[in-house]
């Protein structure tokens, strides 16, 4: 009816204890979740629309929508360090599909014991398909050059969120890169590039850029960019949160102990098998705070049983179905 309703929040990360980044994207001005990394950007757009994790994500479509991530108290992104397992991932949702589109890039070099070499870290669009380069960034015990390259094994969609995941296990050398939750591309990071019990682990190089740039060269939005100091599980990629979310109004006073509740309503919407469940509880006194005691019960569908009570409180829960991409939606409560 031209006001905002109410819906399910999507599912988004929260950071734990081996989170080295993330990236929300759900307000401006942006920010590290994890706390290890300081964000610039000169004018972020942040849609609350086109979005497939929290409350938002990043729009992209000019040079000027670049982000830099500053390491400020990163384990990772310090000189000389050596990584051990690891995860980077995000949400992608490209309009162009321009090959040479650039996601993430972030470069360093060697001292001049292994003659200043380039280390690059780069992710583009290639023929549709997101390109992982990493270039001296696994370190051969040898101390050779080495780079090594995973792309996807199908074009991505326009205007569609697809999620790609790169993760390395630093027990088995495997690295791999994953699509919507499915392998497109892997190999070992080794000897003969299997799995050998040789391993050549990640390291930063001594000398390093500034920052990592974030779509520097890319048209669309970007949103829950992650990485984390191990190998994630395979992803689990749900629209919303499994249990759903909770509403509870504050506590409505009726005017007098002599008021009477002759029906509670609501207008919602509930695609596919989503729901929405109402709630009552009542009473003549408050309890302490913005809440009443007692039980939730709940509103029955019809022959709503008359209530004599001076306050009133309203709790709804809504439920996903996880067959769908739409939430279900709450727009108005009537108490009459």
């Amino acid at each position: 009816f031209g006001l905002l309703d109410l819906e399910l929040l999507p599912f988004s990360y929260e950071p734990d204890e081996q989170t080295e980044l993330l990236l929300p994207f759900d307000s401006a001005p942006l920010s590290d979740a994890a706390g290890n990394f300081t964000v610039t950007a000169s004018a972020p757009e942040i849609s609350r629309t086109t979005r497939r994790a929290g409350a938002g994500s990043l729009l992209v479509d000019d040079p000027a929508d670049e982000v830099r991530i500053t390491p400020a108290a990163s384990r990772l992104f310090q000189p000389g360090v050596e990584w051990g397992s690891f995860t980077l991932e995000f949400w992608l949702y490209p309009v162009v599909l321009a090959s040479g589109e650039r996601i993430l890039e972030w470069s360093g070099r060697e001292g001049a014991a292994r003659d200043f070499r380039m280390q690059e870290v780069l992710v583009t669009v290639e023929n549709r398909r997101l390109r992982f380069a990493l270039t001296n960034f696994f370190a051969p015990p040898d101390g050779r050059d080495y780079s090594v390259v995973l792309e996807g094994d199908r074009g991505m969609l326009p205007r569609r969120w697809s999620h790609h995941m790169l993760r390395f296990d630093a027990q088995t050398a495997l690295l791999e890169y994953l699509v919507d939750g499915r392998t497109a591309d892997v190999t070992h990071v080794s000897e003969t590039g299997s799995e050998d019990g040789s391993i050549f682990f990640p390291r930063t190089a001594q000398f390093t850029a500034d920052s990592i740039s974030l779509v520097s060269s890319f048209t669309g939005a970007i949103d829950e960019v992650r990485l984390v100091r191990r190998f994630a599980s395979d992803p689990n990629l749900p629209e919303f949160y499994p249990d759903g979310g909770v509403y509870e109004s504050s506590v409505l006073d009726l005017g007098s102990p002599g008021a009477i509740i002759t029906n509670i309503a609501a207008v919602t919407r509930t695609p596919a098998m989503t729901d929405v469940f109402l709630y009552y509880r009542s009473g003549n006194t408050r309890q302490t705070g913005s809440t009443l005691g007692g039980e939730w019960i709940p509103v029955p569908s019809a022959s709503f049983p008359e209530v004599e009570s001076r306050f009133v409180q309203l709790r709804a829960e809504l439920y996903p179905d996880f067959r769908t991409s739409e939430s279900p939606a709450l727009s108005e409560i009537q108490v009459t």
